[in-house]
């Protein structure tokens, strides 16, 4: 049995917006699913999907990369590393799972004679307390336990984030079907201006995971620090379309909800529209 933990209106600083090379602007879906999936471990649930729902988000100044003490000088990136301040959403489904309420909180008697409620009391007051960093941002203004809930369904968590304005980002990688270069078709899209154009939102590229561009080889970790070899391969981004569409609008949470997958035979690893169980 699959659940639905909302998480609503909480504002985070500092979240990053610089997807990749190419792609700047907006958190990206894998860094968004990294949190999701992060906070489900510490749950102790198994992680599926995950949605975002953005009600505010405003860029900060960019500022150069760190240069590494490893890395020369004159060969380190000049690009820029972009970051904001947000106030969002979170839609986590997940595998239910029994769990049990620390020792230390204080449980309303009311809580402990019904099980229902005394399993979703743990949840959504451990959430609360271990929902820390989302998308290399830092929780400013973590959510009230009223804001935290688990929903058995898809309308009674659409209808939980419904309560507040904001955009939530659909895949929209059907777009980019049968075309022979993805980044022209990207392109393409991002210029057209058409009155026939069926987009209910506003149509952005966005970073989906990455591709290995060579097999797997072991390398040092560190060759100051340490001797342990590890797998390292060099990589290259993999991009798509995604579509932000007004929450309000939204009757269905169909491709609204994003997770991992993984091609070991094509060294891909990225994330996509999930279904909702």
């Amino acid at each position: 049995m699959t659940e639905i933990l909302t998480i609503l209106n909480f504002r985070v600083f500092g979240v990053s917006a610089h997807q990749n090379a190419l792609i700047i602007g907006s958190p990206s879906p894998p860094t968004i699913c990294g949190a999701s999936l992060a906070l489900c471990r510490k749950l102790g649930v198994k992680f599926i999907s995950s949605a975002c729902v953005m009600h505010e988000f405003t860029l900060h100044q960019g500022h150069a990369k760190f240069v590494p003490h490893y890395v020369n000088e004159k060969s380190a990136s000049t690009s820029d590393i972009v970051t904001g301040d947000a106030r969002l959403s979170l839609l986590i489904q997940f595998q239910r799972a029994d769990t049990n309420v620390p020792d230390e909180d204080e449980i309303p008697n009311y809580v402990i004679e019904d099980e229902k409620a005394f399993r979703g009391y743990s949840i959504r007051k451990r959430t609360q307390r271990l929902l820390r960093n989302v998308a290399g941002g830092r929780v400013i203004d973590p959510p009230a336990l009223d804001d935290i809930t688990l929903h058995d369904d898809e309308e009674s968590a659409l209808s939980a984030v419904r309560q507040f304005d904001g955009s939530i980002l659909l895949d929209r990688s059907d777009l980019l079907t049968g075309c022979s270069d993805p980044l022209d078709a990207i392109v393409t899209h991002m210029t057209k201006i058409s009155d026939e154009d069926e987009s209910r939102g506003w149509l952005v590229p966005i970073h989906i995971g990455f591709q290995g561009i060579e097999p797997p080889t072991i390398r040092l970790a560190d060759r100051k620090k340490t001797d342990e070899e590890i797998p390292h391969s060099f990589v290259e981004c993999i991009s798509s379309m995604g579509e932000y569409v007004g929450i309000r609008q939204m009757r269905t949470l169909e491709n609204c909800f994003w997770s991992y997958h993984h091609n070991a035979s094509e060294r891909t690893y990225y994330v996509s529209a999930a279904q909702v169980a």
